[in-house]
């Protein structure tokens, strides 16, 4: 619920920062991330669906970073 607030702001900072914690937690899979901005793009629309994609993809990317150095 409150990544789908935060996807209405259209806040990729704020997107980061949830699903990285969300990642680092294990409550996420990186498959079922990837589905959330399609299921969200109906209620939040396409531009905010953008930076929520966009957030979820830096998540990703600074838990591989961070995987890889240690």
């Amino acid at each position: 619920m409150v990544l789908g607030a935060t996807a209405m702001l259209g806040r990729q900072d704020l997107v980061e920062i949830q699903m990285t914690g969300a990642l680092t937690n294990g409550e996420f899979t990186d498959e079922q991330l990837d589905q959330i901005p399609l299921f969200l793009l109906f209620y939040a629309g396409a531009g905010n669906c953008t930076a929520l994609f966009r957030g979820i993809e830096a998540a990703k990317a600074r838990i591989a970073a961070a995987k890889k150095d240690g």
